[in-house]
């Protein structure tokens, strides 16, 4: 499965005028779902949804919220973890590699 940002072929997104890491019109391939339970959040569904996607170039890659170095990995870091040793060995992935084109984000 894939997905993409709607917008000019491959022109560098910006959101509230920040670059984001992501291309408009560029292709990402859709590897995994996650759901992470959060008792602390005020939404009342208390879980976060995350995609892992991956530019097919295996660079470049989101730098919003749940990306590599983002303050949601280290909060949830063990959860993740836990969850991707849980996937076929061909399909685990490294927390916080920046850069090599896979990545996390919330929807």
């Amino acid at each position: 499965m894939g997905c993409s940002v709607q917008g000019g072929t491959e022109s560098r997104v910006r959101v509230d005028g920040q670059f984001v890491g992501i291309l408009s019109g560029h292709a990402y391939s859709l590897n995994d779902v996650f759901e992470i339970d959060d008792p602390n959040m005020e939404n009342p569904r208390k879980t976060h949804r995350i995609l892992r996607l991956r530019n097919p170039w295996g660079q470049q890659e989101w730098n919003g919220k749940w990306s590599d170095e983002s303050e949601e990995i280290e909060l949830h870091k063990e959860t993740l973890q836990a969850m991707i040793n849980e996937l076929e060995e061909e399909e685990q992935f490294k927390l916080g590699d920046t850069n090599d084109g896979t990545f996390l984000i919330n929807y």
